[in-house]
């Protein structure tokens, strides 16, 4: 059906008035039609990367982060081995670990170059990322790849 109305959006404008994520997340662009004292108002992001925007179509749409990534919220880690070990400190610390229902999520190793936050963000609005910070000493400079995540 999305590919049918963007087809159709070539000829015309298409104004799809719904409830439903899957058109949310497929949309060329997005408005947040709310009622005030009464009156409708339209909301619009002032960038894509509007964090506070997409947390007011979750809240709008009455849907958790986790309806869309079924998750309340992501840590991503470097590695394999840094989810083993943040997952055992987790359930150490909390004793219903699980109820949170937080993700924790590899992003491939210590080559994080490829990694965007603004689309970390879409994924999900809750995330955190834990990185090593890979310095020699006390001295050195964190890697200039981490300081631009960080």
């Amino acid at each position: 059906m999305c590919t049918i109305l963007k087809h159709l959006s070539k000829e015309g404008q298409v104004i799809i008035s719904t409830h439903s994520h899957i058109f949310v997340d497929q949309a060329d662009a997005t408005y947040l039609l709310v009622k005030e004292n009464g009156e409708t108002k339209v909301k619009m992001p002032e960038s894509d990367e509007d964090k506070k925007f997409l947390k007011e179509i979750l809240d709008e749409l009455g849907i958790a982060p986790s309806d869309l990534y079924l998750t309340n919220g992501i840590i991503f880690v470097e590695g394999i081995s840094d989810v083993e070990i943040l997952k055992t400190f987790a359930n150490a610390i909390f004793q219903n670990w699980d109820a949170y229902n937080i993700a924790i999520i590899s992003i491939g190793g210590s080559d994080i170059k490829h990694q965007r936050p603004d689309v970390l963000l879409k994924v999900n609005p809750n995330i955190a990322v834990i990185l090593d910070s890979d310095v020699k000493s006390e001295t050195s400079d964190l890697p200039e790849e981490k300081k631009e995540l960080k």
